[in-house]
């Protein structure tokens, strides 16, 4: 939807289409009570009543959504929502149930219902994206009604087709499930806001100090990293429910395992994705927005290591050390403000990305050295060490495009992939056989 919307939207609509996206979700983990992981963890557990779990997280969340319309004048005083309160207020209600919904569904096991799901709301949004901009010139009205359309039909599809409403009662639900899960969920509310604060909060900052025209061209830059993301969610929704269900005394090499494949792969595309920066740049934004590209590659970088980050998160969440998960964020979002306030001044829109990957960097070290009181990852750190300092190079050389820097992109890709050869093999091998199984 890039071209869409770039084309569709200035880069000052744009930057304040992202801010209220982005102030929804720092809203979405309070109304949500954290529930959205705790229904991972605790509906996959054979140990609760699933009727119990789901019961829990929607009446937690409805009920904490009245508490949002109670102060949704103070809300309304920021400068940038203006006059989309109420249409903030529909797309925070709704994202926040659809959240709820398809976390449930995927918890009792229904993955391929999951999968539909997706696709079908993804096939929404953009049709509603396309006529809302396209067709009725709506601008950001536009954007945002077409999240809160594409949502809400996820909603009623997922009510039906994964008989939801099954496992919604008014009475009866455990007080010993209810416990649980707030006790499980109630840390996570500042951890979310504090992971936030660390993916977001750059944003709000170049908007601030630079321009809200500055901060559509960041938020733009943000949009080709999400490539990442994407391959990363899917591997985590996967993922946490396989690191929930395995066997204590196995847990130390299956998470080593795993993460010795994750992060291979994850660098590597990370490493391969850099040197298309600005194809990619120019293929999915207007002329307008075309300098975004030079934030790409540290955004790019950071976002693997943000996915890294998110990884050692589930060592928490399998042994509910939901305090230890808030403690690091913290240390990330002081670390990333500091540095915000720092680097944009010096660097512009570029020390806000150079932040964001420092903050994640920093946060990965510190969860690695303090995950392994629970669970021992293994992984060679020499190794990782090298791929991470190649593609710190390849960062450079496309930013300050130094002569022959193409040649010197795939140069770096194939030194990566000799130093790895024998990871990659294995993965390759593995998908194969998978998909021919």
């Amino acid at each position: 939807m890039m071209p869409v919307y770039t084309y569709s939207l200035s880069t000052g609509e744009y930057g304040n289409f992202n801010l209220l996206v982005q102030t929804a979700n720092l809203l979405m983990p309070v109304i949500t009570v954290g529930m959205s992981q705790a229904i991972i963890r605790f509906g996959v557990d054979r140990g609760y009543k699933r009727s119990d779990v789901f019961s829990t997280s929607f009446y937690a969340t409805a009920l904490a959504f009245l508490g949002l319309l109670c102060f949704s004048p103070l809300l309304g005083m920021l400068g940038f929502i203006g006059n989309y309160l109420w249409l903030l207020i529909l797309y925070i209600l709704m994202s926040c149930f659809r959240q709820i919904c398809s976390q449930f569904t995927r918890a009792k096991g229904a993955t391929k219902l999951f999968a539909l799901d997706g696709m079908i709301s993804t096939f929404t949004n953009c049709l509603f994206t396309i006529v809302f901009l396209l067709g009725f010139h709506m601008g950001v009205t536009g954007a945002l009604l077409a999240v809160i359309l594409s949502d809400f039909l996820s909603i009623v599809f997922l009510f039906w087709a994964a008989s939801l409403y099954k496992y919604l009662r008014l009475r009866g639900i455990s007080p010993i499930t209810q416990l649980g899960m707030l006790k499980f969920a109630l840390p996570l509310i500042p951890t979310q806001i504090f992971w936030w604060i660390v993916s977001v909060s750059d944003q709000y900052l170049v908007a601030f100090m630079i321009s809200d025209s500055a901060n559509g061209i960041y938020a733009a830059a943000y949009k080709v990293p999400t490539i990442l993301m994407v391959v990363a969610t899917i591997f985590m929704d996967a993922w946490q429910i396989s690191a929930v269900q395995e066997n204590n005394a196995d847990r130390a090499r299956f998470f080593s395992k795993v993460f010795n494949a994750y992060q291979t792969i994850m660098l590597f595309a990370s490493a391969c994705l850099i040197p298309f920066s600005k194809l990619l740049t120019k293929i999915l934004t207007s002329d307008a927005y075309y300098e975004s590209w030079r934030y790409i590659p540290f955004l790019i970088i950071a976002t693997a290591f943000c996915n890294l980050v998110n990884f050692t998160g589930s060592v928490y969440m399998v042994e509910k050390r939901s305090v230890a998960s808030l403690v690091t964020t913290i240390m990330g979002a002081v670390i990333n403000c500091g540095l915000n306030v720092i680097l944009i001044p010096l660097w512009g829109i570029q020390g806000a990305a150079v932040a964001t990957f420092i903050s994640y960097f920093a946060v990965f070290v510190i969860r690695v050295i303090h995950t392994r009181q629970f669970i021992h990852i293994h992984f060679n750190t020499l190794r990782f060490s090298v791929n991470v300092i190649l593609i710190l190079a390849q960062v450079l050389v496309m930013i300050f495009e130094v002569p022959g820097w193409l040649l010197y992109q795939f140069g770096f890709i194939a030194l990566f992939t000799f130093l790895n050869f024998k990871t990659l093999k294995n993965n390759l091998l593995t998908m194969v056989r998978k998909r021919r199984a």
